[in-house]
């Protein structure tokens, strides 16, 4: 800086305009930014009109932080940039016109342009250690925001989890529990009968000894789920995994009024996975086609389960019912976590979450 010259840093001010363009301020900011603009436009002009002893040189210039503090604190680094930009081109203009203190002509020029840059040096300096002090503040509250509202939606998604792996316990384990119950009522009809028939007695107690053995699977299934991932793998013949779950159904096929029909390819080669898992699906999927059908009123109830080769080295198993279908509309989200295309019942299930889980 030549002597009797004073320059003032645009680029501060330049970069909070910049930012503010792209993300302008809210309305409010913006008000009370303009204001206290103003007002230390107005007191920038009184210190300037100061008497001219020197101890009023740089003390004066002390009010001015107030507002430059109250800018810094309450607006964005834009409005405290402008701040010091109207106080230093203020003081520039006023010392190079001979206006005010900074322009008494019975003083040296030399000195009044050190007092000049003085002043403008304490101005600026503090108005973007101040700026930069409350605008990492704000950053830092905002983080913390944000931080905050992530832990709670995750709160919130772990609840949520927690709720549907609760219905589909719940869910699961009902229906050999009902089992258990219809067949325990069986079997002790079947007692008090003269003579006791025996046979269907003996037909029932099977049954609920494959029921128990479904709700423990169900457990076991569960636990295997948060295992690791090669837990309980052993070949698996398909062919009789799926006439064992037409067999647990023989029950609620025979209430429904379903008739159950099989094709079966013979000579599958076995596969290897979770037994429980893969029988635990097409079990329900059967179940799915069972309450589908529930809408057909009049005409005849069918449950198809196939297996067939699928390429070279895949087998396929297809569960068919001659229910209603699903809705086209639907189609392209039936494979989302949770959905269901069933009505709303009084019974436990696994959809119809909330629309923001």
């Amino acid at each position: 800086m030549r002597k009797g010259c004073c320059r003032f840093n645009w680029t501060p001010l330049l970069i909070g305009l910049i930012s503010a363009a792209r993300n302008p301020p809210p309305r409010s900011e913006v008000i009370e930014g303009v204001a206290a603009l103003a007002a230390l436009t107005f007191l920038t002009g009184i210190i300037i009109s100061l008497p001219q002893e020197p101890w009023k040189t740089v003390v004066p210039a002390a009010l001015l932080f107030p507002m430059l503090l109250w800018l810094a604190a309450r607006c964005r680094p834009v409005f405290a940039a402008a701040g010091a930009f109207i106080v230093s081109l203020t003081i520039v203009w006023t010392t190079t016109f001979g206006i005010g203190h900074f322009g008494d002509a019975g003083s040296p020029i030399g000195d009044r342009v050190l007092e000049a840059q003085a002043v403008i040096l304490v101005v600026t300096l503090g108005a973007f250690v101040l700026a930069a002090l409350f605008s990492e503040r704000r950053e830092s509250e905002t983080r913390l925001a944000c931080s905050n509202m992530q832990l709670e939606r995750e709160r919130d998604n772990k609840l949520m989890n927690a709720q549907a792996i609760t219905a589909s316990i719940a869910h699961e384990i009902k229906q050999p529990l009902a089992a258990i119950a219809t067949f325990s009522s069986a079997a002790s009809r079947f007692l008090q009968r003269a003579p006791p028939d025996l046979e269907e007695v003996r037909l029932a107690l099977n049954e609920i000894y494959i029921a128990s053995h479904r709700a423990s699977q169900v457990f076991d299934n569960i636990r295997a789920l948060f295992g690791s991932a090669d837990q309980g793998q052993a070949p698996i013949d398909v062919n009789e995994m799926v006439l064992g779950v037409l067999r647990a159904l023989r029950g609620e096929l025979n209430e429904h009024g379903i008739t159950a029909r099989t094709e079966l390819t013979s000579e599958l080669p076995l596969v290897t996975g979770h037994r429980g898992q893969l029988q635990q699906l097409i079990l329900n999927l059967a179940r799915n086609a069972i309450d589908a059908m529930d809408a057909n009123k009049d005409g005849s109830r069918q449950l198809r389960l196939r297996t067939e080769h699928h390429g070279r080295d895949a087998i396929a198993v297809a569960v068919e019912d001659s229910g209603p279908g699903i809705d086209p509309k639907k189609l392209d989200g039936i494979f989302d976590a949770f959905v269901t295309t069933k009505p709303p019942r009084n019974g436990i299930g696994t959809g119809h979450l909330p629309d923001d889980c």
